[in-house]
C-alpha cells in the first residue's frame, strides 16, 4: 500500500498513462460491435483479448474503480474526488465565492430630430427612435 502523496500521485500518474493507451490502442471488431483490448495490461486488470467496451448490456471499466482496488476507496476518494459525482472544479465553482462586477450602462445615443435619416426615415427602426425622442421631449 502507498503512502505517501507522491508516491500515490506517481502511481497514479503511471495507471493513466496506461489507461490511455489501453483506450488509444483498442481493436474494435466491427462484425461484433465492441471494442478488444490489443495488450496485457496488468496495472488495469485487463488481460489481451478482453472485451473493453460493447454497445449492448455492458458496463465498461471506469478509472476510478481500478483506482479504488489499488489504493482503496478511502485514499482514493480523498486524494482524487470522481468528477461525476463533483471533483475540485465543482468545489472551486460553488464553495468558493466570485468576483463581483459592476455592469457598465451603455451611453444613450442623442438624436437630432433635424438630423438626415437612413432611407428617408421611413423604417420602423427610424420611427420608432423619432417617437421616443419626441416623447422625451415632453
Amino acid at each position: 500500500m502507498l503512502k505517501k502523496w507522491s508516491e500515490i500521485q506517481l502511481f497514479r500518474k503511471d495507471l493513466k498513462n496506461d489507461w490511455n493507451e489501453l483506450w488509444n490502442s483498442k481493436f474494435y471488431d466491427n462484425l461484433k460491435g465492441e471494442s478488444v483490448s490489443k495488450k496485457r495490461y496488468e496495472n488495469l486488470f485487463v488481460d489481451q483479448g478482453e472485451i473493453i467496451f460493447a454497445s449492448r448490456d455492458y458496463t465498461p471499466l471506469t478509472f476510478q474503480e481500478i483506482l479504488e482496488k489499488h489504493l482503496g476507496s478511502d485514499t482514493a476518494k480523498s486524494a482524487f474526488p470522481d468528477p461525476v459525482t463533483g471533483g475540485w472544479r465543482k468545489f472551486a465553482q460553488t464553495k468558493i465565492p466570485k468576483k463581483i462586477t459592476k455592469k457598465r450602462k451603455r451611453p444613450e445615443i442623442k438624436i437630432d430630430e433635424n438630423q438626415h435619416q437612413k432611407k428617408g426615415g421611413k423604417g420602423w427602426l427610424n420611427k420608432n427612435r423619432i417617437k421616443r425622442k419626441k416623447s422625451k421631449a415632453w
